[in-house]
């Protein structure tokens, strides 16, 4: 008889389809020899309930999968408890300001469904417990609850991100990051952006994804430019505005693809600036995916866009996922001149393009270039595939096998 596999459980507060980040840190440690759960919930986005199922279904029983249920449809008592917790939380931390409340009420004030996930993570009897995003509370309360060693993943500068809670993410980090016995963040920058903070250990981890057994095929469309952007929300503060317009003084012809859930009349906003500025753009609206396809669907366009802004400070220090979805996809990439992208930016060399946020002409320029000289286009995608095999893809030892690194390490210290 084997030794018993170590019992470790992996937190997220999304739904498995919009949290990429913690499936596949569930699937290396599977991989790995433990036995693993994945706490997660259903009640943010309608579209991924579905697409939570047929993921879960393609794992073959790797891991166990735990859902908080708290849809409006089939778990409408927990959504409405829930919500008057979190309401009620919200009016205490602004009455009596974040530091003076306990870290319970700071939880519900951040996350509604914060008491959910705790119980749900105490009953899985866990040797191990990793956890991120807005799921830090119920984390850190858990392993407290039941004695366990707990690490936590800052995919996001959390405490830079949340506008209107009075401190509510900042108190919970300084509370919690320093008991963690190991903390992981989504970039350099944002690794380094906590470091300075907290004057604490962060580890980089990105937000790469597997490398496809097959290579992308890089052939160059014809006419018009196929450019691609996706997110979980199309909305406003993307650069989606900034890339209109400089299609239009491009003076191309092009197509541009949005994937993602439309934020209520933006897409019809955005369509209105485009006919006026950029007539010959058509702008195409694609459904979301589960992240387990967006390789595959990213495939067959020319340009992908990456245009994190400088405001708020996470979405300067962040790397996302769409920057390595198009790499690992063969595509050129554009990127804004952030501090979480101009490293990559760099490494990708001819296969990406980096302007100053606001400056139209320079990306407009840039866009003109790959449109006019498709042997340029075709260049930068094959550079895109060649840096995705060479080192940014989610197999590599300092992505996957660096949190296998991580945690084996905590492990044998607690030992």
């Amino acid at each position: 008889m084997g030794a018993k596999k170590l019992r470790m459980c992996v937190v997220t507060a999304g739904q498995l389809s919009t949290c990429p980040r913690m499936v596949k840190a569930a699937d290396a440690l599977a991989d790995d020899g433990y036995a693993v759960t994945l706490v997660s919930s259903n009640g943010w986005a309608d579209w991924a309930a579905e697409a939570d199922r047929e993921l879960y279904a393609t794992r073959n029983g790797r891991w166990r999968w735990v859902c908080v249920n708290w849809d409006q449809r089939s778990a409408s008592t927990t959504r409405f408890r829930s919500r008057i917790r979190s309401k009620l939380a919200k009016e205490l931390v602004n009455r009596f300001g974040a530091k003076r409340l306990p870290l319970r009420i700071l939880g519900d004030a951040h996350i509604r469904i914060n008491r959910e996930l705790l119980a749900a993570t105490v009953r899985q009897e866990s040797d191990f417990i990793y956890g991120g995003g807005s799921a830090l509370v119920a984390t850190a309360a858990a392993a407290a609850k039941s004695n366990t060693p707990f690490g936590l993943d800052l995919e996001d500068f959390h405490s830079a991100e949340e506008v209107g809670q009075i401190g509510t993410v900042e108190e919970i980090e300084r509370r919690l990051l320093q008991r963690s016995i190991f903390l992981t963040a989504g970039s350099a920058a944002i690794a380094e952006g906590y470091r300075a903070k907290y004057k604490l250990r962060v580890e980089p981890i990105n937000n790469t994804f597997p490398l496809r057994l097959l290579a992308p095929s890089p052939q160059v469309t014809g006419e018009p430019l196929k450019i691609y952007w996706f997110s979980q929300t199309i909305g406003r503060g993307r650069g989606l505005e900034e890339a209109v317009r400089a299609l239009g003084l491009a003076d191309i012809s092009a197509q541009l693809y949005l994937r993602g859930r439309p934020a209520s009349g933006y897409v019809s906003d955005l369509s209105s600036l485009a006919q006026t500025v950029a007539p010959k753009l058509a702008l195409l609206v694609l459904p979301p995916a589960a992240p387990d396809r967006m390789v595959e669907l990213a495939q067959g366009y020319d340009v992908g866009l990456s245009l994190e802004q400088h405001s708020p400070l996470n979405r300067e220090l962040c790397l996302t996922n769409k920057a390595f979805i198009y790499i690992l996809a063969g595509l050129a990439v554009v990127f804004t001149n952030t501090a979480g992208q101009r490293h990559i930016a760099s490494e990708l060399r001819e296969g990406a393009y980096i302007y100053e946020q606001g400056d139209v002409a320079s990306l407009a320029a840039a866009l003109r270039r790959w449109a006019d000289d498709r042997n340029r286009l075709q260049r930068a995608k094959e550079t895109s595939w060649l840096a995705a095999q060479r080192r940014w893809h989610w197999e590599h030892h300092e992505e996957r096998g660096r949190l296998l690194s991580i945690i084996r390490n905590a492990i044998a210290e607690r030992s």
